[in-house]
């Protein structure tokens, strides 16, 4: 076996469990295996992988890498593809070399599969959470939506069949990175988990809160011949009020990595011993006195935590940490029009406030253009983007998302208030003026002004070139 698809079943892993999760099956021999890639050269470049999310196009952008894919080979859903069938916000596995500085690479191949693929159950919009065939699928500041109405949780409904990625915490349950509605469902639905209450006897188990009939199924790669407890498996088959029957049933395995492998790793912690002793994606990491910490501390560590780390596989098999840079969208958010654009610098202007634009900035055209690939320099004045982000240096934001949407007439900011000045507040240098018609979300005005200095606080309005006139204010949890 390739050690592609033998990564492509490790990532699948990583993605579905406790300490493992989604990732390809039993369909990966339908393409011919590409020669295994060569040892750590030990010079500008070495052998090694990283799983994260699509950041952008025009190579691919992961975890802050921009992966050379001119001659690389794709998996896409268990089937031969290529670079324009993959979208920003899908969890993918790149193999190849990877530069010393970390920042660039050429990719040999490009892997993604879903966690889940079905219909929705049910939708509780008070937690921001679905139930897709039996998986919890929790929606969050990273959810990406694609062909969804209005683009959020609100444009799904009961039985809508969507297609899931993301990464799986410690309970099972999948934080979307990415939801998209299939516009031509097919009768199947898939499933990637752990297998438990396995019932030989029966031929059934349970994936979460999935029972999984496989008396009839085609079954793959099991050294017994059968599903054992704890086989992280994929399920594929049709699904009706009392389960899943299923036609294939498939063994996803295991795999750290090679010794010397350069890695770089996004994924929640779905194993938290110690900070010398924890899993993400699946994978075991540990950490030395070297090890770097970004936006966080050692003492941040815990299980579900976004985390991404970067460093070198052990001969153990372990990832021993060079940095930890934990993840998040952060308390930023910026609607509005663009002003400028500097290429030069990789910046941009919002409503006065200058915007950082970095190798991890996740970006996407949300228009009706649906541009690809897309990055900054595809930007003009005057087009309506949505920002995510960090408060960085001198007042500049470092953006995590970039989203180009169709033209709205309101704004939205939220970040942290720095003066108040009653009927007015600043937040990044932008005044937000209130009014008798302003709504206080939640608060009165009395209660807002007495404790908004150094807050959390999201305004939506209108922009008049100078400042914000608020049509409704309120804190952020």
């Amino acid at each position: 076996m390739s050690r592609f698809l033998t990564i492509a079943m490790a990532i699948a892993v990583s993605m579905s469990m406790l300490s493992c999760g989604s990732g390809s099956g039993g369909s990966t021999p339908t393409i011919t295996p590409p020669p295994p890639p060569p040892p750590p050269s030990g010079g500008i470049e070495g052998t090694g992988f990283a799983i994260g999310t699509i950041d952008g196009f025009g190579s691919i952008f992961v975890n802050g890498i921009e992966f050379d894919t001119a001659t690389a080979e794709f998996l896409v859903n268990d089937q031969p593809g290529t670079e324009s069938d993959l979208l920003v916000g899908q969890v993918v596995l790149v193999t190849g070399t990877i530069a010393t500085d970390g920042l660039s690479g050429t990719a040999e191949q490009v892997w993604y599969d879903s966690n889940v693929e079905g219909p929705i159950d049910g939708i509780d919009a008070t937690t921001s959470q679905l139930s897709v065939v039996g998986q919890v699928v929790r929606v969050t500041a990273q959810t990406t939506f694609g062909n969804v109405p209005g683009g959020d949780l609100d444009g799904l409904m009961a039985n809508d069949v969507i297609r899931v990625t993301g990464f799986v915490g410690s309970d099972g349950s999948i934080f979307a990175t990415r939801i998209d509605l299939k516009e031509s469902p097919g009768a199947d639905v898939e499933v990637r988990g752990v297998a438990t209450a396995v019932n030989t006897a029966d031929m059934q188990f349970m994936i979460n809160a999935l029972p999984v009939d496989y008396s009839a199924a085609v079954l793959e790669g099991f050294a017994t011949g059968m599903p054992t407890e704890g086989d992280v498996v994929e399920a594929r088959g049709s699904v009706d009020s009392t389960g899943l029957t299923a036609s294939l049933v498939e063994l996803e395995t295991d795999f750290a990595g090679d010794d010397g492998d350069e890695a770089e790793v996004e994924g929640l912690v779905t194993r938290f011993v110690s900070a010398v002793d924890f899993d993400v994606a699946g994978i075991a990491v540990t950490t030395t006195a070297a090890t770097t910490y970004e936006n966080g501390t050692e003492a941040n560590l815990a299980a579900d935590v976004l985390v991404e780390v970067e460093g070198v596989i052990s001969a153990g098999g372990e990832l021993v940490a060079d940095k930890i840079e934990f993840g998040g969208d952060g308390s930023v958010r910026i609607d509005g029009v663009v002003e400028a654009v500097d290429n030069a610098s990789d910046q941009l202007t919002v409503m006065t406030i200058p915007v950082q634009v970095t190798s991890n900035t996740r970006i996407e055209d949300k228009t009706d253009a649906d541009l690809q690939p897309f990055g900054l320099a595809d930007l003009n004045v005057g087009d309506y983007v949505e920002i995510r982000g960090l408060l960085g240096t001198d007042s500049m934001v470092v953006a995590s998302r970039l989203e180009r949407d169709d033209p709205e007439a309101g704004v939205s900011l939220r970040g942290p208030v720095t003066t108040v000045n009653e009927p007015d507040i600043t937040i990044l240098d932008v005044t937000v003026t209130t009014s008798a018609q302003t709504q206080f979300v939640n608060t009165t005005p009395a209660e807002f002004f007495a404790s908004a200095d150094g807050k959390i606080v999201e305004a939506t309005g209108t922009w008049d070139g100078t400042r914000i006139n608020a049509n409704t204010i309120g804190f952020e949890n």
